[in-house]
């Protein structure tokens, strides 16, 4: 399960490792803090980076703009900028390298998930209840305590009710509890291979291993076909007799 990958870029020291903490208390995976243009550039040339947090002002000039520009240019990944500058001239300027977002200093640890979410975030986030769940390409973050666990939706078995809950089962043997109702959470994943077997459960079938008229198995687990979904499920999987 891999966490986002996050370059901050931050000439103060005090700031960068109070970033750093935050970050990883909030279950991401921030590299060490880089200083300057010179440290920005060889991290990304080196590393694999999935977001950069980005002081506009370092060394006492607008450095981290043209860091942006370059990032554009050349390494097409998200990026949020900090400052403290919050004045118009700053911002315009800021804009036209298109950032996803800004964080303006002092911020707190729900700033910074705000407005990293914002960031990579490129389709529809489900809100339900207590719980939020954001699809990332082909991932999704799940919140267990104070911490975002990234899941790769390929590694989705299944996912079934369980009262005001949904658990969320991977091919790792892992289980992830989300309060989110079923047909809001299908509804987000139907387009990957998701399908809806039974009033309690949908498979992912690119894990199916197994079907009869009762039950199906996916990753040695065996879940029941609801009859009102029988016909159905029989309907699409392809058959050699």
């Amino acid at each position: 399960m891999q966490s986002l990958r996050i370059l901050i870029v931050e000439d103060e020291f005090i700031i960068a490792n109070n970033l750093k903490m935050m970050l990883e208390d909030l279950g991401y995976n921030p590299y060490e803090p880089v200083m300057n243009q010179v440290e920005a550039i060889e991290t990304l040339k080196s590393k694999d980076v999935d977001l950069v947090i980005l002081d506009i002002n370092l060394n006492g000039k607008q450095e981290g703009i043209d860091i942006g520009k370059l990032i554009n240019e050349k390494y097409h990944i998200p990026f949020i900028y900090l400052t403290s500058n919050a004045d118009k001239e700053t911002i315009n300027e800021a804009k036209q390298t298109k950032p996803r977002t800004y964080l303006i200093k002092p911020f707190i640890a729900e700033d910074i998930y705000a407005a990293i979410e914002v960031a990579v975030t490129t389709d529809q986030t489900i809100i339900c209840e207590e719980e939020k769940l954001s699809i990332l390409l082909e991932s999704i973050f799940i919140k267990l305590g104070n911490k975002y666990y990234k899941v790769d939706i390929k590694d989705i078995t299944y996912f079934e009710a369980d009262g005001k809950m949904m658990n969320i089962h991977t091919n790792l043997e892992q289980k992830f509890p989300i309060r989110i109702s079923l047909e809001s959470l299908y509804s987000q994943l139907k387009d990957f291979g998701f399908m809806r077997i039974h009033r309690g459960f949908c498979i992912n079938t690119n894990h199916l291993a197994v079907i009869n008229s009762e039950f199906v198995i996916v990753n040695n687990q065996q879940i029941p076909i609801g009859r009102n979904y029988r016909d159905n499920l029989l309907g699409r999987i392809k058959t050699l007799s």
